[in-house]
């Protein structure tokens, strides 16, 4: 199915699944609730009602026996009539007991009890009318024995009656323990969708927002060419197309920028080339004697006009990279020989400045394939890099080894990971002098970029792009390249490439 809703679609969807589902559980909560205090009322009420009158029939009937008794010794009427009065008063008792009581036990009792009552009641009114003392001795025993009779029947209806209340108070109990799992059960269920909702759209947002994070970092990285397709006809996929609209113009943009100045550092190339010739003519007296004043001034032009020369060609290179017009030309080479040559260029530098450059390589380094004159610029330029950075009487240490998987021989970072059974070429360029700060490390092959340090030898600071080229040429022979301030010791520039290069497409 194809994912047409916005993104606000789906959380609003999600909050009213989920609103939903907790109003499901609060009615069902609630309904539980209102059952349970129906019963616990219930019970409450008519228990008490009952076990009531249960009571109040009991003390009744004893006050008939009592009242009976006394009519039948003093005669006197009050006492008739107070037995009468009771008596009736029993009888509405056992009528209303019989319209509260549900349980057959009571009301088999009542009905036992109601029955016994009507004899006595009988039995009592025939005793008024009989006379001699044997009869009245048989009347009292059979009075007492229904009496008897009825406050028997009567206690066991009260505990016919509070065994019904434990029964309903148990019920209750299983009720609250139905409730309290039907609860859980809901909770979970709906924890369940909640979270199953909250994963699907994650998994529908997760995606896309991944890649809008990877051509983000492509795009600081200067790749100007990422394009991201979503398919997505939400807010992500209109952020996808602003994305790739943005790159448009970049690229655009980019590629003016890059256009002006090729063209720019052609048309100056061949003056400055030119100037540079003149002043090196000039000192070396092609024109005849000149002065030490004028010496001192046609080297400052000599020098600076060296500078920009290096810059312009600098800015030609990146110009080709750009362009992809720098091809990689491989052949074997003896990659010490290569930085042999380049430190014998550097050599006059060094001893000016009393740096003493040092060597640490290995005995035997094997053969390397690679484009000789790209890795020369590489070596090159790390090794300028250091003379300008490094203190006076300062030392440099090139370092040269041959890497492989398990080998101690050469600091290779736990992100890089060194692949089994190919052989590495670990190149290092460390100089003393004051390390380059942690926070620049991040920023330091990018284009235009100038590290706050400034350098030692004056008028060399450079465009910014040395390190940018270096960097590239090192990943075209599926190299990887990386530097480390070292705490009051210095810098360190390393490379890794691999011996048995093939050209990345």
């Amino acid at each position: 199915m194809k994912f047409r809703l916005k993104i606000i679609h789906w959380v609003i969807i999600n909050q009213l699944v989920f609103i939903s589902l907790l109003i499901l559980l609060s009615f069902v909560s609630l309904r539980n609730f209102n059952e349970i205090d129906r019963t616990v009322s219930g019970i409450q009420r008519l228990s008490s009602q009952v076990l009531a009158l249960e009571k109040e029939l009991m003390a009744s009937v004893l006050d008939e026996e009592s009242y009976q008794k006394k009519f039948q010794v003093l005669k006197d009427p009050d006492f008739e009539r107070l037995y009468l009065k009771a008596r009736d008063h029993s009888e509405k008792l056992i009528v209303k007991l019989s319209e509260l009581l549900r349980g057959e036990t009571e009301k088999r009792l009542l009905a036992r009890i109601s029955d016994f009552h009507l004899k006595y009641s009988k039995l009592v009114s025939g005793e008024s009318e009989s006379k001699g003392n044997e009869k009245e001795k048989h009347l009292d025993s059979k009075v007492e024995v229904l009496v008897r009779d009825i406050t028997k029947n009567l206690e066991l209806l009260i505990e016919e009656s509070e065994l019904n209340i434990r029964k309903k108070i148990d019920q209750i109990g299983e009720l609250t323990i139905r409730f309290h799992k039907l609860s859980l059960v809901l909770l979970i269920v709906v924890l369940t969708i909640g979270l199953i909702l909250s994963i699907y759209i994650y998994l529908q947002l997760q995606p896309p927002i991944r890649k809008l994070i990877k051509s983000t970092r492509a795009v600081a990285e200067g790749d100007f060419t990422y394009r991201v397709e979503i398919g997505k006809e939400n807010e992500l996929g209109e952020l996808a197309l602003s994305f790739n609209n943005m790159c448009n113009r970049l690229q655009e943009l980019d590629k003016l920028k890059a256009d002006f100045l090729a063209n720019m550092s052609h048309a100056f190339k061949t003056p400055l080339t030119t100037v540079q010739e003149a002043a090196r003519l000039l000192l070396d007296g092609a024109a005849g004697e000149i002065s030490e004043q004028q010496r001192r001034l046609v080297e400052i032009i000599e020098s600076d006009n060296r500078n920009l020369v290096t810059m312009i060609n600098e800015v030609l290179q990146v110009s080709r990279i750009e362009t992809q017009m720098s091809e990689i030309n491989c052949r074997s080479f003896d990659f010490s020989v290569l930085v042999e040559d380049s430190l014998n260029r550097f050599n006059l530098l060094a001893e000016k400045r009393n740096i003493r450059i040092m060597k640490d390589f290995d005995e035997q380094i094997p053969a390397f394939v690679g484009d000789y004159d790209k890795l020369s610029q590489v070596v090159d330029n790390l090794l300028e890099n250091a003379i300008k950075y490094t203190e006076e009487a300062g030392r440099i240490i090139v370092t040269l080894r041959t890497v492989r998987l398990g080998s101690n021989n050469f600091p290779v970072p736990r992100r890089f990971t060194l692949k089994k059974g190919v052989n590495y070429l670990g190149f290092e360029v460390f100089n003393t002098g004051k390390p380059i700060e942690k926070s620049e490390l991040i920023y330091i092959f990018e284009k235009f970029y100038q590290g706050k340090q400034k350098p030692r030898i004056k008028g060399s600071r450079g465009s910014g792009l040395g390190l940018y080229i270096v960097k590239y040429f090192v990943e075209r022979h599926n190299g990887v390249i990386w530097a480390e301030g070292l705490k009051r010791k210095g810098t360190a520039f390393r490379v890794l490439l691999p011996f048995n290069f093939e050209e990345t497409s």
